[in-house]
């Protein structure tokens, strides 16, 4: 088992609830600033308050504090309503997914060494493996034709993790067993 990226929010989350959420709040204020075309993507700060005038420093600057008080998961519960615009067609949320499938297929290609490899995705967004997983198939067949996205949303990290200290120990994992298991990290 090879594993890229989880850097961490600062370093490297690509294709994560935190990051989809971060790139949503920061092209939202983008948009409230006029920097950016307006979308519906900007009702995503709707729940930090009313929107003051471009001419309002001070409610600016206010409105803004609120965002620099959210913490990690904060900020990924953003992610669903960006993902939500993006089924319903906002373009700056589909810019902002297609991104994260650019970033997970490259994710992908990094851990495959041999022709034809398969790759395992995981972790939240696997939940919208129906409408996220072919994306990311259609920019890994870009960088790499050979290879596959699965998708198995009942495989965890945390029966990633058996399947890797299995396999550490020298051992052939029942794949059968590992996915039955009711266990997970809390």
């Amino acid at each position: 088992v090879i594993c890229s990226g989880g850097g961490g929010p600062l370093f490297d989350d690509a294709g994560s609830g935190y990051s989809i959420g971060l790139a949503g709040l920061r092209k939202a204020l983008l948009m409230l600033d006029r920097r950016e075309a307006p979308t519906r993507l900007i009702e995503i700060l709707k729940p930090y308050g009313n929107m003051p005038a471009q001419d309002d420093f001070a409610g600016r600057m206010a409105f803004r504090d609120r965002f620099l008080q959210l913490g990690r998961a904060e900020i990924a519960a953003v992610s669903p309503v960006v993902y939500r615009l993006f089924l319903e067609g906002d373009p700056a949320a589909a810019e902002i997914i297609c991104e994260a499938a650019v970033a997970v297929a490259r994710l992908a290609v990094s851990v495959a060494g041999k022709p034809d490899a398969k790759v395992l995705l995981m972790g939240g967004i696997s939940a919208q493996a129906e409408t996220f997983l072919p994306l990311c198939s259609k920019h890994l067949k870009a960088l790499r034709p050979d290879m596959e996205i699965l998708c198995r949303p009942e495989f965890s990290l945390f029966k990633a993790a058996v399947v890797m200290a299995l396999l550490d120990a020298g051992a052939k994992p029942d794949f059968q067993n590992v996915l039955r298991t009711e266990y997970e990290w809390i």
